[in-house]
């Protein structure tokens, strides 16, 4: 029999409903349980409590039916705690780009010594661009941004261009590449005087 209150009224499960203020995990917390169960409790009840505090993303029939089974076990063993119903999707973050320095590879002296020597249209840079990351979502179906890796800056100095794609640095004369402070430059073998003679 389920048990009655002073007006005859029988008792009904109390608990709360929490939404966490990151808005991606909404919780019930059980505060009492009749002795004789409560009839009313039941997936339909926790979709109409989802439903009044419009939470819309997260959940799914099997899901609070778990939880239902959860809050009645709980009340079974006389514990305490919170039971997840829904939770929404994180934002995946974007990889940080980076620089890769490509003197040596392909370079005009094969000798170890000469290296940074560059040749004209040689990719002295490559830009690996980073990554904007995967936009998350909330339990209330809004778009939980991602945030996008950092992209590490690059200050174009003398006889170098960037290339079509916008990836690649390469040299425009021969000369020899240096990249310090985030400045990339390459100076040539031959300097030229004001008169225009070899220096």
């Amino acid at each position: 029999m389920v048990e009655k209150t002073e007006s005859g009224a029988a008792e009904a499960a109390r608990y709360v409903i929490h939404i966490r203020p990151d808005r991606m995990v909404v919780e019930l917390e059980l505060l009492f349980w009749p002795p004789e169960g409560d009839s009313e409790f039941g997936l339909a009840k926790l979709k109409e409590e989802l439903a009044q505090r419009k939470v819309v993303f997260g959940f799914d029939e099997p899901g609070l039916e778990r939880a239902v089974a959860k809050v009645e076990r709980l009340a079974a063993t006389g514990g305490g705690g919170k039971i997840s119903l829904a939770e929404g999707r994180s934002p995946v973050n974007g990889g940080n780009g980076r620089l890769e320095y490509k003197v040596g590879a392909g370079a005009v002296n094969s000798d170890p010594a000469a290296a940074d020597l560059v040749r004209p249209g040689q990719v002295v840079v490559l830009r690996v661009a980073a990554e904007p990351g995967a936009p998350g979502c909330n339990v209330f179906g809004e778009e939980v941004a991602a945030k996008a890796g950092y992209e590490p800056a690059l200050i174009v100095g003398d006889n170098v261009r960037l290339a079509e794609d916008g990836l690649a640095y390469l040299a425009t004369v021969y000369g020899r590449a240096t990249m310090a402070d985030g400045l990339l430059a390459v100076t040539p073998l031959v300097e030229i005087s004001a008169d225009g003679m070899g220096a």
